[in-house]
């Protein structure tokens, strides 16, 4: 109804609580040009992590090794390689070599149950010398030393890496900071190498800061007593 009891035409009634000309001043959105991504500098850090994660997607078998970042003489190599065999037989731990296939992609884990360090051959020297001194700073990080001969915590530990990945990335970084302390004593240029697998891990593991340098202090403190203890005998 109207004023004064007249009928309003019909159609003119809005419903309750929606506005007149609706969508009458709707503005109209500009399509927005593409971005365009800058290609990093060659040699930067966002260069040397996008060549690192395009090598991690790549099947191992498929990867060549001839420009592994890891430069250093051959006879420098060679005895850094004796220096770790002899370190991991004080621990109790043997070292082989395997195929690339057997490793599933990796290019070296550490069994703490059957206290093996298994090595993938992959055609350089400086990559494998660099993988074992990886695989030394997991046999002396102080979270796999407390194993021992348990193979029953072994498997816990090796659970829990599996299931909390923050856990399995400080204990990455542990490593990988013993290897390059080592390849650092050694005269081993693997520090692009290094800076880029740290970066990698050093996402899920941002508040664990203080864990990782004790434990890898530790760690690398422990390696260096056992190739001190191996020149002295050798």
């Amino acid at each position: 109804m109207g004023r004064a009891g007249q009928s309003a035409p019909a159609g003119s009634e809005q419903p309750r609580g929606q506005p007149k000309n609706r969508g009458q001043f709707r503005s109209r959105r500009l399509p927005v040009p593409p971005t365009t991504k800058r290609e990093p500098a060659a040699g930067s850090r966002r260069a040397r992590k996008q060549a690192w994660k395009q090598r991690l997607r790549t099947p191992l078998s498929q990867q060549s090794f001839s420009d592994y970042p890891v430069n250093a003489e051959a006879a420098a190599l060679d005895q850094a390689w004796r220096l770790l065999c002899a370190a991991a037989e004080i621990r109790g731990v043997s070292t082989e070599v395997v195929p690339v296939a057997e490793l599933d992609g990796a290019t070296g884990r550490f069994l703490p149950e059957q206290r093996v360090v298994k090595i993938a051959a992959l055609g350089n020297a400086g990559a494998e010398v660099a993988t074992l001194a990886h695989e030394m700073g997991h046999v002396h990080d102080p979270w796999w030393a407390t194993v021992g001969e348990s193979h029953i915590q072994a498997q816990r530990l090796a659970r829990d890496l599996e299931r909390f990945p923050f856990l399995r990335g400080r204990s990455e970084m542990v490593a990988q900071q013993v290897a390059l302390e080592f390849c650092r004593s050694h005269g081993i240029d693997a520090e692009a190498w290094s800076e880029v697998y740290l970066l990698d891990w050093s996402a899920s593991t941002w508040w664990g800061r203080r864990d990782i340098e004790r434990r890898a202090t530790r760690a690398w403190a422990s390696l260096r007593a056992d190739l001190a203890t191996v020149s002295r005998s050798g």
